[in-house]
């Protein structure tokens, strides 16, 4: 029986292939990887500028809401004042009060209506006072609030221009916070004499400030800001949702860059990003 020979392939020939094939595993495992990280990646980015699109008009929505309401709440009181400047009979009043021809009547008269005001539209005080800024009447008449400096001079100035003015929110001598309106009272005739002015002082706190602080969304640290250029400094004027004791007596540099209310007395507009008081 003769001896046959089987031929066989190189070892390494047998073997190449199976070497090759893990590899091209894990090359296309990680292609598909990368493919789904990449495709995760985009998908999370457009939810992300969804998100902060829907936040930036969420705030700017807040914004102008706040805006509206706290003009309208000052648009109202103004129109309060000019409804007092208007009033003929106040003025001819006041005048006879002034010069001391008026009799007891006539005072209690305008004292009831000063009180009517003053209850019905939860001012601290209203006064009325000369055109030579002496205190005529009060309401109410145990109210024992100073006419200081700053009144005294909105009141010239309302004298003066004929015109209802407004203060800013300042801190008076007393350490409370005040915002006044002062009605000019002119009387009738060819002279328009200047017969007095009333003075409508706000507390602010009783409500400007809840009207600002309060939030209309559910939000763990959303709060509006009143701010106000002062020199070279941005001044709080209202409560601070996380720190008290700050109306008109917080303020900040205004060359801080990163916060947002320094951005916003110097003039900028929209949706800013930044650091903010805390």
């Amino acid at each position: 029986m003769g001896n046959s020979r089987t031929s066989q392939p190189p070892p390494g020939d047998a073997t190449e292939p199976q070497r090759r094939t893990p590899w091209l595993l894990i090359a296309g495992f990680i292609v598909v990887a990368a493919l789904i990280a990449a495709a995760g990646y985009w998908v999370w980015l457009q939810q992300a500028r969804a998100i902060r699109s829907q936040a930036e008009s969420t705030l700017a929505a807040v914004a102008e809401l706040k805006s509206d309401q706290i003009t309208g709440w000052l648009d109202e009181r103004r129109g309060d004042a000019r409804v007092i400047s208007s009033d003929h009979l106040l003025a001819g009043a006041a005048a006879r009060l002034a010069d001391g021809t008026a009799g007891t009547t006539t005072w209690t008269t305008v004292q009831s209506h000063l009180a009517a005001v003053q209850r019905e539209y939860a001012y601290v005080d209203v006064v009325l006072l000369s055109a030579a800024g002496s205190v005529l009447v009060r309401a109410p008449i145990t109210t024992d609030h100073p006419i200081g400096a700053r009144a005294r001079q909105l009141a010239d100035e309302a004298l003066l221009t004929g015109q209802v003015q407004t203060s800013d929110l300042y801190l008076g001598p007393d350490g409370h916070i005040r915002l006044e309106t002062a009605a000019p009272l002119l009387a009738i005739g060819p002279q328009r004499r200047r017969a007095g002015v009333v003075i409508l002082h706000m507390d602010p706190g009783r409500f400007l400030y809840p009207l600002v602080q309060s939030w209309p969304l559910p939000n763990s640290s959303g709060e509006t800001l009143l701010v106000e250029r002062r020199g070279d400094r941005v001044l709080f004027l209202n409560e601070l949702r996380f720190r008290k004791g700050t109306a008109l007596r917080l303020s900040e540099p205004l060359d801080n860059t990163a916060l947002p209310a320094a951005a916003a007395v110097r003039g900028r507009r929209g949706v800013v990003e930044g650091v903010d008081y805390r």
